[in-house]
């Protein structure tokens, strides 16, 4: 099978900004400054300024700040291992019956009498002795948004965005990850998807069945850009060529959902053998600290599941919010915003101290389902292919890269992945983890490649034709991209970063490299962007 593989041929190498001295009463005599890796760099032609940025707001998508962000009959209870009888006996108390049981998570949906008021009984419940904890059915809702087709629009920047093009040649995945999607289910017909999705291990926890079919269309269009069918002549490619997608619905026809069947599918993608879980989707927060949607996310994490979740589209008003959604805003996931194409935050966007990464979201064209116009709410095309926007649009791109990080294995375990994630990202915003972009973009190649930021070598040096000759010792950068490069000598020189990805001790195509504009001399804070060499002639060899 012919591999797409797509190149810049020539890319700058030189990107820095320095200034404002630093020496002090010690007399420091080096430099200091911050180190990013850049992804490829996308061509204006990529930009989305010309596509037109009315939103569409999905139709039938409860908000967060809506008066009935709960299931208004259910409640989730978790008791104590005491005996059936006393179980029973306060279920009779407070006329409650048991519509459904997470059996290994020890969680019972139980429906109210119209008579109580929710929020009291939650306080009654608590306080009862053989309970561990009573909390409401929060309702939980998909994080996208409708944009324009435009025919025009070059319809995938955002995989140039993250630099996906160069790690296809490492890896384009494999059969043995499983990726499971909770959502609306996926179009199990659609000819870009064929031979991806893992039939075998599918539900629906709407209605018990197996058949996960997407009436709505948001989980097939995550499904295309975790692993839509590439260098098949057709539609769309995926982030992974080869890939096992798990559809379980959660969601129905309307985009609507709640708690107890979003933790009923955590528990169902653990037990059935998926390595990642995509959660484009989130709520309000729970009632309690300790609730049954923290013990599920945990319980993946215990097994080895890496959770990605999405931070949120800001509500109803579509603007992004500071506090992100549940259960991104658990430690224990990995939690996404969303930038433009320009690499900026996009406005709709939840920001927070705990979200981990960000990753294109705007104007996303991927796989939706051709045929669902009878229902109005739906995310659907006659051609099978739409445009759509949203933190959902950005967490599949973390969700695909976590699997194409372990097919080829850079990491396995849920903190491998995120540490992986977090060492090759691109700073964007203020230098290190901050609100609006966590660690920053994603960075595919880097990823596969293990390009960690703590391998580039930072120097002083002076060029001379093919030869870099080191006129300094070498530094490291630390895991949030500062270093501190001391005893430098006197006078101006260049300031060079470097990560032999290749291992051949030459800087060449593959590697990232990256040295000042201008000379420089000790005493500055010193900042570096290190560019991927695409370019075969570009080779130096330093001394």
């Amino acid at each position: 099978m012919k591999k797409l593989i797509c190149y810049l041929l020539v890319l700058g190498l030189t990107i820095t900004t320095f200034g404002c001295s630093f020496l002090d009463k010690e007399e420091f005599v080096g430099v200091k400054g911050h180190v990013t890796l850049t992804n490829t760099k996308l061509k204006e032609s990529t930009s989305t300024q010309q596509i037109s940025t009315q939103s569409f707001a999905i139709k039938g998508i409860t908000s967060a700040n809506s008066k009935e962000e709960y299931v208004q009959d259910e409640i989730l209870v978790s008791f104590e291992d005491v005996a059936k009888t006393k179980v029973t006996n306060l279920l009779a108390k407070y006329g409650l019956t048991v519509k459904r049981e997470l059996h290994k998570l020890k969680i019972k949906v139980l429906k109210v009498n119209s008579d109580y008021d929710l929020k009291t009984l939650i306080e009654q419940l608590n306080n009862e002795a053989i309970i561990n904890y009573a909390e409401l059915n929060r309702k939980i809702r998909l994080q996208a948004a409708i944009s324009p087709n435009d025919p025009g629009y070059s319809k995938q920047w955002n995989y140039k965005a993250i630099s996906l093009p160069q790690a296809w040649d490492v890896t384009t995945g494999s059969k043995e990850v499983t990726v499971a999607v909770i959502d609306t289910g996926v179009d199990l017909d659609h000819p870009d998807l064929e031979g991806q999705l893992d039939l075998k291990n599918s539900v629906n926890v709407i209605n018990s069945s197996s058949t996960a079919d997407d009436d709505h269309g948001h989980g097939t269009h995550v499904a295309g850009i975790l692993g839509a069918v590439t260098d098949n002549g057709r539609g769309v490619a995926g982030i992974n060529w080869n890939i096992k997608i798990m559809p379980i619905k959660v969601f129905g026809a309307t985009g609507s959902g709640n708690y107890s069947n979003l933790i009923t599918g955590i528990y169902w993608a653990v037990n059935n053998h998926a390595e990642v879980i995509n959660l484009s989707l989130g709520g309000s927060e729970p009632t309690s600290s300790l609730n049954s949607l923290k013990v599920a996310v945990e319980y993946a994490y215990n097994k080895g599941v890496t959770v990605v979740a999405a931070a949120g589209n800001g509500g109803e008003d579509m603007i992004g919010d500071l506090g992100l959604l549940y259960p991104a805003h658990y430690p224990s996931t990995i939690a996404v915003g969303a930038v433009n194409s320009r690499l900026e935050r996009a406005n709709f966007s939840n920001y927070g101290a705990n979200l981990d990464f960000v990753a294109p979201g705007s104007y996303i064209y991927s796989t939706v389902p051709p045929d669902l116009t009878n229902n109005d709410l739906a995310i659907t095309d006659p051609s099978g292919y739409k445009y759509a926007f949203g933190t959902s649009m950005a967490t599949p791109h973390v969700a695909g890269l976590a699997a194409l990080l372990i097919a080829s294995g850079q990491a396995n375990t849920p903190a491998e992945v995120k540490r992986q994630l977090r060492l090759t990202a691109q700073d964007l915003g203020v230098f290190g983890r901050d609100k609006k972009h966590g660690f920053g973009l994603i960075n595919a190649y880097a990823g596969v490649k293990n390009a960690k930021i703590t391998k580039t070598q930072v120097f002083a040096g002076k060029m001379n034709g093919s030869i870099i000759n080191r006129t300094s010792q070498v530094t490291y950068p630390v895991a949030n991209g500062f270093y501190s490069l001391a005893n430098i000598e006197a006078g101006s020189w260049y300031l060079y970063g470097w990560i032999d990805v290749n291992n051949n001790n030459l800087v060449d195509k593959g590697d990232y490299f990256g040295k000042t504009d201008s000379r420089v001399s000790r005493g500055l804070n010193v900042n570096l962007n290190l560019s991927l060499i695409t370019d075969k002639a570009i080779q130096y060899q330093v001394e």
